[in-house]
């Protein structure tokens, strides 16, 4: 069962109440939906689903070697850009689904 971060249980009510979890790069914030039940307890969480509010372009958060999806719910669109020169980038647009392991920061 997934497990509410901030009671450790699950609970009902609109995500917009969770906390806002600000991002590194002031870009933007995330709201923890459920997570893994072992992540309080380590670095990071085997798995976690969240909403992401993104305020203005910046840096992608890294989290090499992870397998990530990403869907963007609302806007038009996102555009992942490798930070190297030459790369092409990858679009996003509302209700696609992308599935990838994050190498290396990208930029959005």
């Amino acid at each position: 069962m997934a497990q509410s971060p901030e009671t450790g249980g699950a609970r009902r009510g609109p995500w917009q109440a969770l906390p806002p979890e600000p991002w590194k790069n002031g870009g933007g914030v995330t709201r923890t939906l459920a997570a893994d039940k072992d992540a309080a307890e380590s670095a990071a969480a085997r798995w976690r689903v969240s909403i992401a509010d993104i305020t203005r372009d910046g840096l992608y958060s890294r989290f090499a070697g992870d397998d990530r999806v990403s869907v963007v719910l609302s806007g038009a669109g996102v555009v992942l850009r490798d930070i190297r020169e030459g790369l092409r980038g990858v679009d996003m647009p509302q209700g696609i689904c992308l599935l990838y392991t994050s190498p290396s920061p990208r930029d959005s």
